[in-house]
């Protein structure tokens, strides 16, 4: 009788083993796009725009990553930003921007020097890069040891007029004034 229930119990154990396993293994695992998307939603929340930049609307416009923009209605839906509907938009290229309070630049996104400096010197705007520091946007997202992290610029955010709450700027892997180097 000692042997049987000894027998379930290692066998419960290794169930419940391999399911905390599974489960922990599938969260670890939520796809970079996934990540992005709710830190896109979430910076939203701990900026603070200057006057006249908020409409009816709170939009956050991707470019260059499909899988982003696929993924952020899910972190959305029945939300708020500043008390603004959120709505997405999804752009083929830069010439495409009609405005919004957050870019975000995929890696895939074909930008021309030009086009991002106008972008930046636009107040109101918060410019997200997928680790292209060189574009000089306010937030750019970073691998750090396979997880998503982001740096963050402070000269691009003060051209644009953004306040960072210190939430936000402790969340950071790295803060900085300028993402030229």
């Amino acid at each position: 009788m000692i042997r049987r229930s000894h027998r379930c119990w290692v066998i419960s154990l290794y169930i419940f083993v391999t399911a905390f396993h599974m489960a922990s293994t599938a969260a670890q695992e939520a796809s970079s796009a996934e990540v992005k998307a709710a830190f896109l939603y979430n910076f939203g929340l701990y900026i603070d725009w200057p006057n006249g930049a908020l409409s009816d609307v709170f939009d956050i416009a991707v470019v260059g990553d499909d899988e982003v923009a696929e993924q952020l209605p899910r972190f959305v839906q029945g939300r708020k930003i500043h008390d603004k509907t959120v709505r997405i938009k999804k752009i083929r290229s830069i010439a495409d921007f009609d405005g919004a309070q957050v870019l975000y630049i995929g890696s895939n996104a074909q930008v021309s020097t030009q086009e991002m400096q106008k972008l930046i010197d636009r107040r109101g705007l918060l410019v997200v890069t997928d680790n292209a520091r060189r574009l000089n946007s306010v937030i750019n997202f970073v691998d750090v040891g396979n997880r998503i992290r982001f740096e963050i610029f402070l000269n691009p955010a003060e051209r644009a007029g953004l306040k960072l709450n210190s939430r936000l700027l402790g969340a950071a892997v790295q803060v900085e004034q300028s993402a030229v180097h």
